[in-house]
């Protein structure tokens, strides 16, 4: 799982696979962050190439609308504006 969406890095190329590689869930306080880790494409990522640029992305739960899987946290992500356009990989 993972999503497919241009964002240009500081390098100057342009990250095209981000995977959600770190998640850090406070059930608590019903809050959660993840780091996406953005690679050249999936070729790249699965040749083991290491990523170029990572995002942070802080939600709610309720923004997910249920629990925070994997599967909310991407849905959740594709509808901010810093990854509009992004699609399932």
């Amino acid at each position: 799982m993972a999503l497919n969406i241009s964002i240009n890095t500081p390098c100057g190329f342009p990250a095209t696979y981000w995977r959600l590689e770190t998640a850090e869930i406070y059930t608590r306080v019903q809050r959660g962050r993840v780091v996406f880790q953005g690679y050249k494409d999936e070729e790249g990522y699965r040749g083991g190439m290491s990523s170029m640029e990572s995002r942070e992305l802080e939600f709610d739960f309720a923004s997910l609308g249920g629990e925070p899987t994997r599967g909310n946290i991407y849905q959740y992500a594709k509808t901010l504006p810093e990854w509009e356009g992004a699609t399932d990989a």
